[in-house]
């Protein structure tokens, strides 16, 4: 039984889907996780009244991005490192 357009369409995207998260979004997590994480970085500095400064943040609260890049840099990391080599095997042929 051969592949047809919709299975090899579906391959493809995950090979690309796989490229594009180890190749892009993992350097970027692992970089905010050192920053925004880090000892005396920005999780410690940054309050509500300086996310209020910024017009295209507002209305976001320092709790809420304390939650997303907590989803970023703890839970999407994890699961990125736990499954790297099979999301390798599928980015190297993308």
């Amino acid at each position: 039984m051969s592949l047809d357009k919709l299975a090899l369409d579906t391959i493809s995207k995950a090979m690309q889907a796989s490229k594009l998260l180890l190749d892009q979004a993992m350097p970027l997590i692992n970089q905010m996780d050192l920053i925004y994480n880090a000892a005396g970085g920005l999780k410690e500095t940054i309050t509500d009244a300086d996310l209020a400064e910024v017009a295209s943040f507002s209305g976001l609260t320092k709790q809420q991005l304390d939650d997303g890049v907590y989803a970023l840099t703890s839970t999407l990391k994890t699961d990125l490192a736990n499954d790297y080599n099979a999301l390798t095997q599928l980015a190297v042929r993308a």
